[in-house]
C-alpha cells in the first residue's frame, strides 16, 4: 500500500515538473503534456525523490524512494493549454456565448440573436479564455460565428470579446 501510495505521489510531481525540466521530448505541445519516455534517466529519479521528500515534510512520514514505475498522462488541464469543453450546452458555456453576442451586438450596432454553442475549447491562464463556434441569428437566418472571450478574475469588467468573426 505505501508503495502505490508513493507511486501516485511521484507520478504527480513528476507530471507537475515534467514541462518546466529539459527532459527530452521529441514534438512538445505548448501548454501540453507528453509522457515520459524514459523514467529511469538521472532527472526523472531526482524528481522522484524530491517527490518523496517533500511529501515526508508535509505529511510527516518517513517513505523512501524506490522508483519510478511510470508516469500516467494528467486529465486536467494545464495553465497555458487549450482544452476542448465537453458540455457545451451547459448554462456556463450558454452565458458566454449569449456575452460574445451581446457585446458584439454593441461594438457592431447590430441585432444578432444568440441561439447556440456548436463547440468549443477553454484555456487557463490568469482566468480563463474560451474558442467557440456559435450559431446566432440575423433576421432569423442561422449563421457560424467563431468568438474569443476572456474571463477574469475581477470584480470589475470580469469579461472580454476579443474577437468575434463570422465562420
Amino acid at each position: 500500500m505505501a508503495s502505490q501510495y508513493v507511486l501516485i505521489v511521484l507520478v504527480s510531481c513528476l507530471l507537475l515538473l515534467q514541462n518546466t525540466l529539459a527532459i527530452p521530448r521529441s514534438s512538445p505541445l505548448p501548454g501540453g503534456w507528453k509522457p515520459i519516455e524514459d523514467v529511469n534517466s538521472s532527472k526523472v529519479k531526482e524528481i522522484g525523490e524530491f517527490a518523496v521528500t517533500e511529501h515526508n515534510k508535509e505529511a510527516k512520514l518517513d517513505l523512501q524512494f524506490d522508483a519510478v514505475k511510470k508516469a500516467i498522462p494528467r486529465s486536467s488541464p494545464l495553465p497555458g493549454g487549450w482544452k476542448p469543453i465537453e458540455d457545451v450546452n451547459s448554462s456556463k458555456v450558454k452565458e458566454i456565448g449569449e456575452f460574445a453576442v451581446t457585446e458584439h451586438n454593441k461594438e457592431a450596432k447590430l441585432d444578432l440573436q444568440f441561439d447556440a454553442v456548436k463547440k468549443g475549447e477553454f484555456q487557463f491562464v490568469l482566468g480563463t479564455n474560451y474558442r467557440l463556434v456559435i450559431s446566432a441569428k440575423d433576421h432569423g437566418i442561422a449563421s457560424d460565428y467563431n468568438v474569443e472571450v476572456s474571463e477574469l478574475p475581477l470584480p470589475t469588467k470580469p469579461k472580454k470579446l476579443n474577437s468575434f468573426t463570422k465562420a
